[in-house]
């Protein structure tokens, strides 16, 4: 169909948030792009965390990540230019979705050695435990 061929995708952040549902515990503990409540929709039962830096979301054990150029270029929530790069720089992309709305949303996972140094690691508040 015409929309087929000329429209673009626009549902990056329900197919990201469908595959870290899939992929990743309830008991995980994500940092939102942008305004938080819109991941808090789409992923009841996981903690979504609005950290503005790479390091201290991984001293709160947050390793995984969703990024939008969109929010980081505009500074929604969060998010910035610099976190985005951090991310990227220091993780691993799990997954990229095409959206019109946000630029795209990708999701990374970041290893906890990325911060240097770790002074000491606490539970994300308000994360459940896992068992």
């Amino acid at each position: 169909s015409w929309a087929r061929n000329y429209v673009p995708r626009n549902d990056g952040l329900v197919q990201a948030t469908t595959q870290l549902r899939a992929t990743t515990p309830p008991c995980s503990a994500v940092n939102a792009s942008g305004d938080p409540e819109k991941f808090a929709y789409l992923l009841p039962g996981y903690t979504i965390t609005d950290f503005a830096t790479g390091p201290a979301a991984l001293s709160h054990g947050v390793q995984l990540f969703f990024v939008s150029d969109k929010d980081a270029e505009l500074h929604y929530g969060s998010s910035s230019p610099a976190l985005s790069a951090w991310i990227r720089a220091k993780g691993v992309r799990l997954a990229a979705y095409p959206s019109a709305t946000y630029r795209g949303v990708e999701v990374w996972y970041v290893p906890l050695e990325a911060a240097n140094p770790l002074s000491g690691v606490v539970a994300a508040e308000g994360e459940p435990a896992c068992k």
